[in-house]
């Protein structure tokens, strides 16, 4: 168990250590970063939204409860709890996500045994030429949102809609999502060094590379590529 002072560093400590966390409770009123944007920001990053949020308040209006399902809470504990009746919450998350996981793994088994016939939905094949054309352009720091569009053949206010019902992000997240991933596999690899990196992702300015990405990875491509060393050498 973790504690932190506030929902920023929990925040910060969560997404450095990938992986590690099983579940977040977070009292709702904190300083820095309250615990309502917290989860927000816990289940719209790609890397985390999987992980089981308890929201804790003395606030305990349906508005209230309203609110933090509406930013994606897994429960909601109003203040002065039981202990028992937390505890009990937070194992049958666990246990609930532990069945999905092993579902699909079943699932998975299974898959691998059947001969598959190959069909491509509408929204597959339209992923599968927006991805072509990001990675085709991926050092291009002029790469718009228009330009997706054009490319992929649909209007921009379509394909804006289209992207969030498929992926949960913007357009333009997305793209800086999929550079952000991009540069941190190459700087695991070491193929460039940082600023190589950077230009390769087709990011602007150092600065603005540095800045994405520690705020997805929770440290910056300095701090990733020392801890890569690290766990190689380790």
């Amino acid at each position: 168990m973790h504690l932190c002072g506030n929902g920023q560093e929990a925040w910060d400590y969560i997404v450095s250590h990938q992986g590690k966390v099983d579940v977040v409770i977070s009292d709702v009123m904190m300083p820095v970063m309250d615990g309502m944007t917290l989860c927000q920001k816990l289940k719209a990053n790609f890397n985390t939204n999987h992980i089981p949020v308890v929201l804790m308040t003395a606030l305990g209006s349906d508005s209230d409860r309203i609110a933090g399902i509406t930013n994606g809470a897994d429960a909601y504990v109003s203040k002065p709890f039981n202990i028992d009746v937390l505890r009990t919450t937070v194992l049958q998350l666990m246990k609930s996500r532990q069945m999905l996981q092993g579902k699909f793994h079943a699932d998975k088994q299974q898959e691998e045994k059947i001969d598959k016939i190959e069909m491509e939905s509408p929204d597959e094949h339209l992923m599968k030429r927006v991805m072509k054309v990001i990675n085709e352009n991926m050092d291009n720091p002029e790469l718009s949102v228009e330009i997706i569009a054009d490319k992929v053949g649909i209007s921009r206010v379509h394909f804006y809609r289209k992207m969030k019902d498929l992926t949960g992000q913007s357009p333009r997240d997305f793209v800086k999502y999929v550079r952000l991933k991009e540069a941190a596999r190459m700087l695991s690899e070491k193929k460039l060094d940082i600023t190589g990196v950077s230009i390769a992702t087709g990011f602007k300015s150092l600065s603005a590379f540095s800045t994405n990405f520690k705020s997805l990875y929770g440290v910056t491509p300095t701090e990733w590529v020392k801890r890569n060393e690290q766990e190689r050498s380790g």
